[in-house]
């Protein structure tokens, strides 16, 4: 069988083109930071967290609840208004609590999806196989990542630095 020179050309040309450019593009350190992501979120997925996420969600479902049913009815009483009234003043006053009260039926099953999820997947993620060196490292990488939000928050528009709250 007789080899084509072209072939071989385009294929060695591709492989080089997929080797530098994943190194052009910083392809091992965002593994790594996939890694280092996945460790963070390690505790967050341990029996006990997850225990409690549930806890606090049951918790919310319970506030949105009564305050639909008891705190709204109470308030527009007070205030000699229909609840559906006190709530579009509520809205008018206040625009991101109306918003947040008009998307509470979306957002909870959401979220309650999200916490009620299998609970063997979180067992999972908990015993799954962590890279020591990754976790080794983890403080240094905390820090350099949490200097890095810093830097960045101003570039998000958000004074002082705050990027995540």
């Amino acid at each position: 069988m007789k080899r084509n020179p072209i072939a071989l050309g385009i294929v060695l040309v591709v492989g080089l083109v997929m080797a530098i450019g994943s190194l052009v593009i910083s392809l091992p350190a965002k593994t790594q930071g996939v890694d280092n992501l996945t460790t963070d979120f390690r505790p967050a997925f341990r029996s006990a967290a997850l225990a409690q996420s549930r806890q606090d969600m049951d918790t919310v479902k319970a506030m949105a609840a009564e305050l639909d049913a008891k705190a709204i009815p109470a308030l527009a009483a007070q205030f000699h208004t229909t609840p559906d009234q006190f709530r579009a003043s509520l809205a008018s006053g206040f625009p991101a609590v109306g918003a947040g009260m008009r998307q509470l039926p979306t957002i909870l099953p959401y979220f309650d999806g999200v916490v009620g999820g299998d609970p063997g997947q979180g067992l999972a993620f908990e015993q799954a196989p962590c890279d020591l060196a990754a976790r080794q490292d983890l403080g240094r990488l905390r820090r350099a990542e949490a200097e890095r939000l810093r830097q960045a928050g101003p570039l998000l528009g958000r004074p002082g630095g705050a990027v995540l709250g």
